[in-house]
């Protein structure tokens, strides 16, 4: 059964992960490196803010950091994604100002199940950018499950306490 996810992003990512690849961060404040399992990205989405003429032919330009884009993208082994309905992401309500291609979706390269995504304008409510939406096929696992409880006032929920 497909599961459809409807994404409306400004400025941050939306990664589906499966497994564990490592990140490292280091806090500025506390100078404590955070460490992050990530592996097997097979989405990455968001508003990227990148006007170029790899995704969008009307505009003439190339930018250095939409190849910087590109290659964070490949070393997740993820591909652009082209929408099945081609047309801007992002809507202007300014008189005179280009309707943009902004919004994008990288997916797992050579993935059969994903590849391709939909933009909706029609759905686009009061933001100015159009949902970009995917269906991913989720197969049906059943989950192990052990609930515990504690009777209230119990000498084990003392002792929990």
């Amino acid at each position: 059964m497909p599961f459809s996810i409807h994404c409306r992003l400004i400025k941050y990512y939306l990664i589906y992960v499966r497994l564990t690849l490592t990140l490292a961060k280091v806090c500025p404040h506390t100078r404590l490196i955070t460490e992050v399992n990530i592996d097997n990205i097979v989405l990455m989405t968001g508003d990227f803010n990148i006007r170029d003429s790899l995704w969008d032919h009307s505009f003439p330009f190339h930018s250095s950091t939409s190849d910087d884009l590109v290659i964070i993208a490949d070393s997740f082994d993820l591909a652009l994604s082209l929408p099945t309905n081609p047309g801007p992401t992002r809507y202007s309500d300014t008189t005179g100002e280009s309707n943009l291609i902004i919004d994008l979706m990288f997916l797992c390269n050579g993935s059969s199940e994903l590849d391709h995504h939909t933009i909706l304008p029609e759905s686009r409510l009061s933001s100015d950018h159009a949902p970009l939406v995917i269906d991913i096929p989720i197969t049906e696992e059943i989950i192990q499950m052990l609930k515990l409880t504690l009777a209230p006032k119990s000498e084990q929920e003392t002792t929990f306490v």
